[in-house]
């Protein structure tokens, strides 16, 4: 019988079992904000695309802004925040390097 997996089935199989089973609940949760957004830079009153060169040409500019405030805002609206729940401690980035924001 096929049964639907846990939702840790969508976790890293080398995190830690507590880990595999609390971190659907973050991604789902910063999806939700990543989609949010996007609809937020789609309704923001510009002129909705018919053509198929107008639909890409809208989608490239919404993915730029999505992208742009990344790059300005992600440091301290997602990365600091989630660091802060953490105390602030310092984490493990690849090559062994620790850093906290």
């Amino acid at each position: 019988m096929i049964g639907r997996p846990g939702i840790d089935a969508t976790s890293d199989k080398s995190w830690s079992p507590s880990l595999q089973k609390a971190w659907p609940y973050f991604i789902m949760g910063v999806s939700q904000t990543w989609l949010d957004l996007i609809s937020r830079y789609a309704e923001d009153g510009r002129k909705k695309p018919v053509t198929v060169a107008e639909m890409r040409a809208f989608y490239l500019e919404i993915s730029k802004e999505v992208e742009a405030t990344w790059k300005r805002e992600g440091g301290h609206a997602f990365l600091h925040h989630l660091n802060a729940l953490f105390g602030y401690g310092p984490v493990n980035l690849r090559g062994n390097i620790e850093m906290n924001f």
